[in-house]
């Protein structure tokens, strides 16, 4: 033999096989792929799980393509708190019976994962207040109707005063149509808000729904145009404090992670409500009688009203352990200063505004 060759069983010459390791660490023997009882023991280090991840990543770039493809990062994530170890140069290396028991773990997570996801389907609803999700979409059916109906009696006197003005021969007053109900609804809204955390959320709203249905049957039945403006202002009573509240009900229901598209659902409800209640308040004037531009809206507050009664939770915004209280209790506590002083603002503003704009029509 050569003397340039290494003699078997020399320590510069040493077995290799499959159990090998590529990259020995320095200071360290090879142990021709056996696994000592050093190697076993659990002498290792914490590493980052961010940094596991990012290690993780790379490989994936590197074995795509090749039929080795590692676990994908959101899997990985889904698992909870994460411990990796690692091993510094000269310490032992880890088992393979501890690299076994890590790949039965990361399995068995996936298993407790997809349990946990079709657990949660069947028995967990996503929804506040322990509301299940078909209760949870008749609320919400309730509220968006409530919605359509509001802002189609907001602006149907947009193309209907004329008739309706013609019909009681005050041309003079066709202005108090729209804000009569402007006035109230933007008035009130906040105080009915204040009102509902205290004695809760279902009470007022059932108290407005009401108020809107009576005031609409009013509005279609009214035989002066001083009755007829009553009822207007009354409707818009109702129809704010009714919006108000299906607003903040469905705050109360809706996690706020996902608030955002069922908020998108009412303003989609509130622009085709606003518009056809323009666009079609005149053809019904014209061919059906503009009183039953108030009729065709009764069958649609019955069913809000029905929806609420049996669907509201009674407790719906009280926190727990909190007693509710009785309409008299929560009016002792009632900010009758405050509430005055924004409503009179608002109206003051409003008929400042109205009047401006009736005084330049008529000057021009």
């Amino acid at each position: 033999m050569a003397s340039g060759e290494d003699e078997p069983g020399s320590p510069t010459h040493l077995e290799v096989n499959e159990r090998t390791y590529l990259l020995p660490t320095s200071g360290s023997q090879p142990n021709n792929g056996t696994i000592s009882s050093e190697d076993t023991d659990d002498d290792s280090t914490d590493i980052d799980p961010n940094e596991f991840d990012i290690l993780l990543s790379r490989s994936e770039s590197i074995n795509t393509g090749l039929g080795i493809e590692a676990e994908s990062q959101e899997t990985s994530m889904l698992r909870g708190p994460r411990r990796y170890s690692t091993f510094k140069a000269g310490s032992r290396r880890p088992s393979l019976a501890r690299r076994r028991s890590f790949a039965s773990t990361v399995g068995s997570g996936h298993a407790d994962i997809e349990e946990g996801i079709e657990e949660s389907d069947e028995s967990k609803s996503p929804f506040l207040a322990g509301v299940g999700v078909t209760q949870f979409w008749l609320i919400f059916t309730g509220i968006l109707a409530n919605y359509f109906v509001a802002c189609f009696d907001s602006t149907i006197m947009v193309s209907s005063h004329p008739v309706i003005t013609s019909y009681f021969h005050s041309a003079n007053s066709a202005s108090w149509l729209s804000t009569a109900f402007l006035l109230s609804s933007t008035a009130f809204q906040p105080l009915f808000g204040r009102l509902s955390d205290t004695i809760g959320r279902k009470t007022p709203y059932i108290f407005t729904l009401t108020i809107f249905l009576v005031a609409t049957i009013w509005c279609a039945l009214a035989q002066s145009m001083t009755s007829f403006i009553a009822a207007r202002a009354l409707c818009g009573l109702g129809a704010g404090g009714a919006m108000t509240l299906g607003s903040i009900i469905t705050s109360d229901l809706v996690p706020i992670e996902i608030r955002g598209a069922y908020q998108s659902y009412i303003n989609i409800i509130f622009g085709i409500g606003s518009s056809l209640g323009a666009a079609l308040g005149g053809a019904i004037a014209d061919y059906l009688g503009w009183r039953w531009e108030f009729g065709i809206q009764v069958p649609g507050l019955v069913l809000c009203l029905l929806l609420a009664f049996f669907t509201v939770p009674s407790r719906l915004g009280l926190h727990e352990g909190v007693k509710r209280k009785t309409l008299w209790e929560a009016m002792q506590e009632f900010d009758f200063k405050g509430s005055i002083l924004l409503t009179s603002s608002i109206t003051f503003l409003i008929l400042g505004l109205v009047s401006s704009l009736h005084f330049l029509i008529y000057e021009d």
